[in-house]
């Protein structure tokens, strides 16, 4: 539940929400922002401080404000330190929190339901209820995440009996019309695609040019790749390398990969040279690290063991960075992890809990054939 999206003017922002803090502001948006932003890091710009944000929620005194009660239900969604999950007061100060205004909160509930693995709160429709209750008020967040569903459940056991791909472009196209950056990004990449539309390269350069303009980091992401392929465009590596630099300030991890690639391995199509840039080329793979690419982590696991030339050799972080790449959801990385628990290499020997990522891998390689 915790996360930061970043943006181009993120220590400006800091800078001035510091200022108001100094101030011993006592508003219950401010404070429990504030708090907020020590439990989640927000990409480094805060340290994390667990104690310190508790302590400053507490002294909140408008327990009805609808961003305290996110903050009390994110915290309840994911368990931090000595308070263990709970989902029954999740979806409590979820559910007041909606209500009193603060309509992202539809869709922290709609997770809570489809979380298949917590079967005492596992209700796809009362998911689908609250993500429908959250269009209804207007939450551009509400209405991509069930265009997702409606595009995209065609293979889910759970989900399919909910596929309408037209619902789902109506509803980008309804999310876009309210300035979302993200729909613009996925109606790109489903002219992209041409999976539940007709492939049209040029519209799929032209919403991932508006999700760029919209400081959607994916969209960003998206529209380098453009340039960078010649996708709706010209193709122009200059300016693909600007926009996923660009790209990375907002947050984009996979941009950060494909500048280490570009910078690390060239690109033929575009005279990019093996090695062009290795110090470049480390910076961003730790950056795609950092934003939790997947890929990134993996590449990163590789260069600490068996080792490679640009970092040194380091089993522990190996391991460190092979777990971080399975649990974002990259089969390899859970081939990866298997083989480091197998061995010892980074961590204690542990055959079972190697067989749980083998059996991971298995599932996702399954469901990618």
């Amino acid at each position: 539940m915790f996360g930061w999206y970043g943006h181009t003017d993120s220590i400006k922002g800091k800078q001035m929400f510091d200022k108001l803090i100094a101030q011993d502001n006592d508003n219950a948006y401010i404070q429990s922002h504030y708090a907020f932003l020590l439990l989640s890091g927000a990409e480094g710009l805060y340290e994390i401080n667990t104690e310190k944000a508790l302590r400053i929620l507490k002294q909140v005194k408008d327990k009805d404000d609808p961003y305290y009660l996110w903050v009390e239900g994110s915290i309840y969604a994911s368990g931090i330190d000595n308070i263990e999950s709970d989902f029954s007061k999740a979806i409590t100060y979820f559910t007041k929190s909606f209500e009193k205004g603060r309509r992202y909160s539809s869709v922290c509930l709609a997770q809570i339901y489809f979380t298949k693995d917590r079967k005492e709160t596992f209700d796809i429709k009362k998911g689908i209820e609250w993500l429908k209750k959250g269009i209804e008020s207007n939450s551009t967040d509400a209405m991509v995440l069930l265009s997702q569903i409606y595009l995209h459940s065609k293979d889910n056991e759970d989900f399919k009996s909910y596929q309408n791909p037209s619902k789902g472009i109506e509803l980008l196209q309804k999310a876009i019309n309210h300035g979302s950056g993200d729909a613009c990004f996925q109606l790109g990449v489903e002219f992209f695609s041409g999976t539940n539309v007709n492939k049209d390269d040029n519209k799929a350069f032209e919403y991932s040019q508006k999700a760029y303009e919209l400081r959607n980091g994916d969209g960003a992401s998206n529209l380098g790749a453009c340039y960078q392929q010649g996708v709706g465009c010209e193709r122009n590596i200059n300016k693909a390398i600007e926009i996923y630099q660009e790209a990375v300030k907002l947050g984009s991890g996979l941009a950060a990969k494909n500048l280490f690639v570009i910078f690390r391995y060239g690109d033929s199509q575009n005279d990019i040279p093996v090695n062009f840039d290795r110090g470049k080329a480390k910076y961003y793979l730790l950056e795609g690290a950092r934003l939790n690419d997947p890929i990134a982590l993996l590449q990163l696991s590789n260069q600490y063991y068996p080792g490679g030339d640009m970092f040194e050799t380091n089993n522990d972080q190996a391991y460190i960075y092979a777990k971080k790449s399975a649990d974002a959801g990259n089969v390899d990385g859970c081939a990866r992890v298997a083989y480091l628990l197998d061995n010892g290499i980074g961590c204690d020997r542990n055959p079972q809990e190697a067989q749980k990522y083998r059996d991971k891998y298995e599932v996702q390689k399954g469901n990618k054939q």
